[in-house]
């Protein structure tokens, strides 16, 4: 899939700015870049993803367009060329047609798929974490742990990152005070750390081999 280097905002588009505050429409172009860097819609703040969502379903038009317009240019490529027209003229001879109006509604149905999709999508994450969380005894700083854990789930999957714990939990021995924070496990991605070096029954568990941090 081809990766655009640009992106579009319809002026008409902007008008919402002038019914928000200044910190509100930083909070929006925050959005925007979030999404147009790693493709992350916002979460934390309701009303910025209410405000977001026209924004996002003209960058989706643009992009589906993007890419049509990228597989049409690959087809006539593979055929020698943009083709001409009937009468031999190219087309960019023909008079230029009057241009589109931006289109900055939401069509309703497209509204609809975007509310269930992240509907969806918030709900499997939920879940997942909650899978997680259950898993680690060691309950320290929930709100970071989740951000942690969204940040993992980009790098690897979730069944990975499961797997991983449950070497860990089997390794690390009974008292979970000798347990890395959740947050601090996921940051330094240690579900891909070796474990079967471990002790995890012997009466005479070194503490040191678990950081408390």
């Amino acid at each position: 899939m081809a990766t655009k280097r640009s992106f579009i905002i319809h002026v008409d588009s902007l008008s919402v700015l002038k019914k928000l505050k200044d910190e509100q429409a930083g909070k929006l172009f925050k959005a925007i870049a979030l999404f147009q860097e790693d493709g992350l819609l916002p979460e934390e703040d309701d009303f910025i993803s209410i405000v977001f969502e026209p924004f996002l379903n003209q960058f989706l038009r643009d992009s589906e367009k993007y890419q049509n317009i990228v597989e049409r240019n690959k087809l006539n490529g593979s055929k020698g060329g943009r083709p001409k027209n009937p009468m031999g003229y190219l087309e960019t001879q023909s008079n230029p047609k009057e241009p589109k109006k931006a289109d900055s509604g939401i069509d309703s149905g497209s509204e609809s798929k975007i509310s269930n999709a992240n509907e969806e999508c918030k709900s499997e994450l939920k879940s997942q974490f909650e899978s997680f969380w259950n898993l680690y005894d060691k309950k320290k700083s929930r709100p970071d742990a989740e951000k942690k854990f969204k940040a993992a789930l980009k790098k690897d999957t979730f069944e990975n990152i499961i797997t991983g714990l449950e070497k860990y939990i089997k390794a690390r021995g009974s008292d979970s005070q000798y347990w890395k924070h959740p947050s601090t496990w996921l940051h330094n991605e240690c579900w891909k750390d070796d474990y079967t070096q471990a002790k995890s029954t012997d009466s005479s568990f070194n503490s040191t081999q678990w950081s408390k941090y």
